[in-house]
C-alpha cells in the first residue's frame, strides 16, 4: 500500500523498485492491492454514511442507510477486482498486438499499481460536495502519469513500441475503469436510488441501450 501512494509522489523510483522486487502476483493482491482497496472503500462508505451520498438537483444531501452503503461498497468492491482482472488480460492482448512478449506477472503488476491513483481518489468521492465523473476524472489523469514510467520498467518493451505501448495501455485501463464506474452508477441509482448523477431522461437512454 505505500508503494502505491509512493506511486503518485516518485513514480520512477518507485517503478523501478517493483520492478527490481519482481513479487509474484499474489503478493501483490494480498500485500499491496487489498489492503488499499479495503482502506478507499471503507474511507468512502465512511464519508457517505455521514455526510451522505450526492447532493441532488435541489441542492440538498441526499441521506442513506448503513445498509445502502454496505450494499454499494460491495458493489465497488466486485466492479474493482472485475477491473483488475480484465485490465490485466487486456494488457495481455495489447502487448501480443505489439509483439511485445510480456508474462502475466509484467501484466499483472502494471495493471494492479496503474490503476491504485483511481482508488485513492475514491476516498475524495465520499464527500457529497464532489462529483463523481470529477473524481473519476482526477482518478484517470493519474493513471496516464503513473503509467508512463510503469510501462518502461515492468514491461520493458522496444524503444520503438514503447510509447505506443504506454498510450494503448493507458487508454484501455481508463475504458475498463469508466465502463465499471458507469455500471456501479447506474446500479446505485436503479437498486439503492441514491446517486443524482442521471436524470430521468438520460436514464431512459440507459434503459434502451441495455
Amino acid at each position: 500500500m505505500i508503494r502505491a501512494l509512493m506511486l503518485i509522489l516518485v513514480p520512477q523510483a518507485t517503478w523501478e523498485r517493483i520492478a527490481a522486487s519482481k513479487w509474484n502476483s499474489l503478493i501483490i493482491f494480498f500485500v499491496s492491492f487489498v489492503p488499499l482497496l479495503g482502506l478507499t472503500i471503507a474511507i468512502e462508505g465512511f464519508g457517505m454514511a455521514k455526510l451522505g451520498a450526492s447532493v441532488n438537483e435541489f441542492g440538498r444531501t441526499i441521506t442513506i442507510t448503513s445498509k445502502q452503503v454496505i450494499q454499494f461498497q460491495a458493489l465497488q468492491l466486485g466492479m474493482t477486482l472485475l477491473v483488475l482482472g480484465l485490465g490485466t488480460k487486456l494488457v495481455l492482448w495489447v502487448c501480443e498486438g505489439f509483439h511485445s512478449p510480456t508474462t502475466f506477472r509484467q501484466a499483472f503488476t502494471l495493471t494492479a499499481y496503474g490503476i491504485t491513483p483511481l482508488l485513492w481518489f475514491r476516498i475524495v468521492d465520499g464527500h457529497p460536495s464532489m462529483p463523481t465523473w470529477v473524481c473519476f476524472a482526477m482518478g484517470a489523469v493519474g493513471v496516464i502519469f503513473t503509467l508512463y514510467h510503469g510501462i518502461a520498467f515492468v514491461l520493458q518493451p522496444d524503444t520503438s513500441v514503447g510509447f505506443g505501448l504506454y498510450l494503448i495501455c493507458s487508454i484501455v485501463l481508463i475504458l475498463a475503469a469508466g465502463l465499471a464506474h458507469f455500471i456501479a452508477q447506474i446500479v446505485a441509482q436503479r437498486k439503492f436510488s441514491f446517486v443524482s448523477l442521471f436524470n430521468e431522461p438520460n436514464l431512459a437512454l440507459v434503459d434502451r441501450l441495455f
